[in-house]
């Protein structure tokens, strides 16, 4: 038996970390705040400050500007599809207010322009996982990490996503010992082999 996930993904361009176990509910953060000009490339939608909780939604107050503003990027792409920073901009909002499938399309469209960016397949990949396919999450991941193996992201999203979501242990351990040779380390390890240990027990007692 499936045993529930407890770990959230980390995004692809994250200031800080965002890998909070979910215990009785889940940790909400502060929704990236407005400001930045359109076109710009935003923090990602997975950074310290998003939001993690499921069905989270922008604030009532704030929805009417941005709509204003996702029109505007539409247009923007329609215009230029080689305009890879309203792209990421727009799918980041997307992602932002957990629209997954929406997001997807423009995640997309910028890797086919910037094919080898690791943080953009890390934020399609987090959809991919949101919208249950997370085989397809997983293949972003391996890209990623293959093409830059110091992105130790990727590496934690192969743990969290092989371990949990598949139950791939052996291909989840052989990534986790991978990030345990990072230096300096990455945060939150010590949990994260508890926790895969924890669903690997689970998965043989089912």
């Amino acid at each position: 038996m499936q045993r529930e996930n407890v770990w959230f993904l980390v995004g692809g361009v994250v200031l800080g970390i965002l890998i909070a176990a979910i215990t009785m509910n889940a940790v909400g953060r502060d929704p990236i705040v407005g400001g930045q000009g359109a076109g710009e490339v935003v923090e990602g939608p997975a950074g310290p400050r998003a939001r993690t909780e499921t069905g989270a939604a922008a604030p009532a107050d704030g929805a009417a500007p941005m709509v204003a503003e996702m029109n505007a990027l539409k247009q923007r792409v329609q215009d230029n599809p080689q305009d890879v920073a309203s792209m990421v901009r727009l799918a980041n909002l997307y992602h932002q207010v957990q629209m997954w499938n929406d997001a997807i399309p423009f995640y997309e469209m910028a890797l086919e322009i910037q094919t080898d960016d690791p943080d953009l397949m890390s934020d399609l990949g987090i959809c991919f996982r949101s919208v249950q396919r997370p085989d397809d999450a997983l293949q972003l991941f391996e890209r990623a990490h293959k093409l830059h193996p110091d992105h130790w992201q990727s590496l934690f999203n192969i743990v969290v996503v092989a371990g949990f979501d598949l139950q791939q242990f052996e291909r989840a351990d052989e990534a986790l010992a991978q990030l345990e040779a990072f230096d300096p380390r990455p945060p939150q390890l010590d949990s994260l082999r508890d926790e895969l240990n924890k669903a690997r027990a689970a998965s043989s007692a089912g």
